[in-house]
């Protein structure tokens, strides 16, 4: 039995490397920990760490990161257009390879005025109308009565009782001038 040579695999091309691993691997060359991009960027550490490792879904709109993206290719001494321009093409491509939906989304029964709801509040709206206006009739009239004094008292006989404490000026009148003096 003749033995088969098996031919080695052939060399693969090195799959081209993403953004982040562009940054990530140019950061590291150059010597830089990522707390010191940090610090002399002034990009946030959270985005840096995004920008790295590709994960652009933490954020909801990724073109807001692009002015952080174009700092940090200049601190890494990378062109900054070609790399802006690498993300967006990156962001929009992910974007259309998205998975769609391609069956529209049926509405399920749609949602009328429930008359029965409608019915139950305006009974209860015509109750507390109803007993608002039995109560008004029964005790509106005695609550707004005031209390009058006794009329078989003469007026005459009723005296004013004296101040408290009373000043020098207790007999002056309000806004008169003051009494000349002899």
């Amino acid at each position: 039995m003749a033995e088969k040579k098996r031919n080695p695999p052939a060399p693969r091309e090195p799959a081209e490397k993403t953004l982040g691993q562009v940054l990530a691997d140019t950061r590291m060359n150059k010597g830089f920990s990522p707390e010191e991009v940090v610090t002399q960027t002034r990009i946030p550490p959270h985005y840096v760490k995004m920008l790295e490792s590709n994960s652009y879904s933490m954020i909801s709109d990724q073109l807001y990161l692009l002015p952080f993206l174009r700092r940090y290719a200049a601190f890494l001494e990378l062109d900054p257009e070609e790399i802006a321009s690498r993300f967006v093409h990156d962001v929009q491509r992910s974007e259309s390879s998205a998975t769609r939906m391609q069956e529209p989304i049926e509405m399920t029964g749609k949602k009328g005025i429930r008359w029965s709801e409608m019915l139950v509040a305006a009974l209860i709206f015509a109750a507390i109308l109803l007993a608002g206006d039995l109560a008004w009739r029964a005790y509106g009239g005695k609550v707004m009565r005031m209390v009058t004094p006794p009329s078989d008292i003469p007026a005459s006989s009723v005296v004013p009782n004296p101040p408290a404490n009373p000043g020098p000026d207790a007999g002056a009148v309000q806004g008169a001038p003051p009494p000349a003096s002899p």
